[in-house]
């Protein structure tokens, strides 16, 4: 089962699946999207351990590869209280092929409507915005 957008591609079931698994059952760190190789549907590529790093989420984004990102992020407050927030990331590099660029980008909103509860959403076109002290930033 998948949800249909106004770009074509579709949200397959898993996807939902895994954002369930992240943001409810706690029982995932993280997930990877990628549009299918037949540009019909956003599936899952990948899921992370419950409590994955930051460094190990990004490191899922390839240089000329776009993907949208999911994590349970952890961070500390001034005062020192731990907090978690969930996060998407929409990583579309400037060096993606350009058809790539623009079904993702497209793409990106209607995704992020199904992921109810996300706490902030980013977007990335280049390592630097990669850099976790911009997510680090955004919680102060």
């Amino acid at each position: 089962q998948r949800y249909k957008m106004a770009s074509g591609v579709g949200i397959n079931k898993d996807v939902t699946d895994a954002w369930t698994e992240l943001k409810m059952k706690k029982s995932i760190g993280y997930a990877i999207f990628k549009i299918s190789d037949d540009l019909s549907e956003i599936v899952v590529e990948k899921r992370g351990e419950k409590g994955a790093k930051y460094e190990e989420f990004v490191g899922n984004f390839k240089d000329d590869t776009a993907r949208y990102g999911i994590m349970d992020y952890h961070y500390s407050t001034d005062d020192g209280s731990a907090r978690e927030k969930p996060i998407f990331f929409a990583w579309v590099p400037d060096t993606a092929p350009i058809k790539s660029k623009m079904l993702y980008s497209s793409s990106k909103k209607p995704l992020q409507e199904t992921l109810v509860g996300v706490a902030m959403s980013f977007n990335a076109t280049d390592g630097d915005e990669l850099d976790e002290s911009i997510v680090r930033s955004a919680f102060k």
